[in-house]
């Protein structure tokens, strides 16, 4: 039970930071920078 929490809490400060990061990259970081989603 304890992995699943776990999996589940990095899962979400994981989306959190990718989300910061984008916003601090601002737009131009964003073109330089290839992104997963495309």
């Amino acid at each position: 039970m304890f992995s699943i929490l776990f999996l589940a809490v990095l899962a979400m400060v994981a989306v959190v930071a990718i989300s910061a990061a984008f916003v601090q990259f601002g737009r131009d970081g964003y073109r330089r920078t290839p992104t997963i989603l495309g």
